[in-house]
């Protein structure tokens, strides 16, 4: 019986020895899971790469507001109360059309008044003219009234150019965008009533573009334009015009540009989404977006292969852009050096390396 029970003490010794064995392993299997990938004598494994040297034209996107190409202020020449307005703000307005006309009782009177003047004028010079020949008028009379013809010719001109301009004629056809005044209102001269988008010249989209961004676009270069209120719809277009100055308000630079086609109706501030493909390309090297250990803004790190082929050297790089699943570095490379991929995570300036295929 004793020797049965030494047996069962036996076995469940060596149970519970395995039972121990087998946790402390599988924690320290755990274990090393969770730590960083080192080997003997420190050095820690990577994968390297040699950053893709490429050149691109990255698109800039902005935002900008459709406007007629051509948008003219109609005003009167003349001040005075206005009698009728026979278009409103929103309306389609042909060529040669009417739109306002000022109360013309004062003009008309003037006029009037500048052809009685200027028939007058024509009387006494004849009359003039006949005393001279009879020597009983001086040269210096009939210098003076000739002089005070002319004078009311050219009075009765001015009187019926402002009658003439006393009214608003549409010079082209277009949108009546703004109308600034009604029936009534006493306006002043040049003051403007209506604001015409031309239906005859192109249509374009005004954007804001940055300095950093501006620089590199140039006239002729190539655009996408959507709006929402055509949705599902791409038109295409390209830079007429590139301010050489920034805006006063918002400090970006002005860029037109100008639409190759359109639908059957416009309608001038609708929102564009825009998208500019420059025609200009500069070089950058393409690295995974893994190699990068620290990144602010347009601010990178990443490490370098040292000349021994074991030590790593922090670089500063400048991020230009995210393209696709790669990070483009404009500055902080140079052909031929290898970077650190793979493992990068674990790396300090004084870490030893070993490079794995």
């Amino acid at each position: 019986m004793n020797s049965d029970k030494n047996i069962m003490k036996t076995i469940k010794f060596y149970f519970s020895a395995l039972a121990l064995f087998l946790t402390v392993f599988m924690y320290s299997c755990a274990s090393k899971s969770e730590t960083k990938p080192e080997e003997e004598g420190n050095f820690i494994p990577v994968k390297t790469i040699v950053p893709e040297k490429v050149s691109i034209a990255f698109p800039i996107n902005s935002t900008g507001i459709l406007a007629s190409s051509s948008e003219i202020k109609l005003s009167f020449k003349t001040g005075g109360l206005i009698a009728n307005i026979y278009k409103k703000e929103g309306q389609y307005v042909q060529k040669g059309e009417l739109l306002a006309t000022l109360n013309l009782s004062e003009i008309n009177s003037q006029v009037s008044q500048a052809r009685a003047a200027l028939e007058k004028a024509e009387r006494d010079l004849s009359r003039v003219k006949n005393l001279f020949k009879d020597t009983v008028a001086t040269l210096e009379q009939l210098q003076n009234v000739t002089t005070q013809k002319e004078v009311s010719t050219s009075n009765l001109e001015i009187a019926l150019f402002n009658q003439k301009y006393s009214k608003i004629i549409a010079p082209v056809s277009g949108v009546l965008l703004k109308q600034n005044a009604e029936e009534g209102e006493l306006t002043g001269p040049g003051a403007p009533i209506f604001v015409l988008a031309s239906s005859e010249d192109n249509w374009v989209v005004n954007t804001g573009i940055a300095d950093r961004d501006v620089v590199n676009l140039n006239l002729g270069d190539s655009a996408k334009l959507q709006f929402d209120a055509f949705r599902g719809k791409i038109f295409y277009g390209s830079i007429s015009k590139i301010s050489q100055s920034p805006s006063m308000t918002g400090g970006a630079y002005e860029v037109e540009i100008s639409l190759f086609s359109k639908p059957k109706r416009w309608v001038s501030g609708l929102v564009s989404q825009v998208e500019i493909i420059p025609s200009a390309k500069a070089s950058f090297f393409l690295i995974p977006v893994e190699s990068l250990v620290e990144a602010d803004g347009s601010k990178g790190f990443v490490y370098k292969v040292g000349a021994n082929g074991t030590e790593v050297i922090k670089t500063s790089v400048q991020i230009s852009e995210i393209y696709k699943d790669k990070v483009a570095i404009g500055k902080g490379l140079a052909e031929g050096e290898q970077i650190v991929n793979e493992g990068a995570a674990y790396l300090t300036a004084t870490s030893k390396i070993k490079i794995i295929r």
